[in-house]
């Protein structure tokens, strides 16, 4: 269960990524439309404290992946499995590294869209795992891989 999560992560990582795309362009081009019609001051610091939060969303974006790896990693060293399924978790992480990149392209085409293309430098860290995200997963994947089957025996598992 551990290998298939890697096909979770890259697909939030996605959703993420092209959700924080989404609330640039909102903000940017319906924002000021409500705001001039709101009346109520309070309503209209709700809405710039909104705005202000979209800045720290790149440093937000780095701690989900981490942590989602994180969680990964350390499921993959509790899990006991044994060594004779070493073949189908390399296998299954093939599988794994030829879908990735759909999720890596289609997010290139997303960011190279005329609405979106402006907010991608405003996210240097989240553009970097997602142009990158296979050789992230694949990294990740393999640190899986070893962490599964390569501990000693009588450690770790449940």
């Amino acid at each position: 269960m551990t290998l298939q999560s890697l096909i979770v992560v890259a697909l939030l990582l996605f959703v993420i990524g092209f959700c924080i795309l989404i609330a640039n362009y909102l903000n940017e081009n319906m924002l000021p439309n409500i705001r001039s019609k709101l009346t109520n001051t309070q309503a209209q610091t709700m809405i710039d404290a909104g705005t202000q939060s979209l800045a720290i969303l790149d440093e937000v974006f780095i701690i989900i992946a981490v942590g989602m790896v994180g969680a990964i990693l350390i499921a993959a060293y509790l899990i006991h499995n044994p060594a004779a399924f070493f073949f189908f978790g390399v296998f299954m992480l093939a599988i794994i590294i030829i879908i990735i990149p759909t999720f890596a392209n289609m997010f290139q085409d997303v960011t190279e869209d005329e609405k979106f293309s402006g907010y991608t430098g405003d996210y240097p860290f989240m553009m970097t795992i997602m142009q990158n995200l296979p050789s992230f997963i694949f990294i990740f994947g393999v640190a899986a891989v070893i962490i599964l089957f390569g501990k000693w025996r009588g450690t770790g598992g449940i």
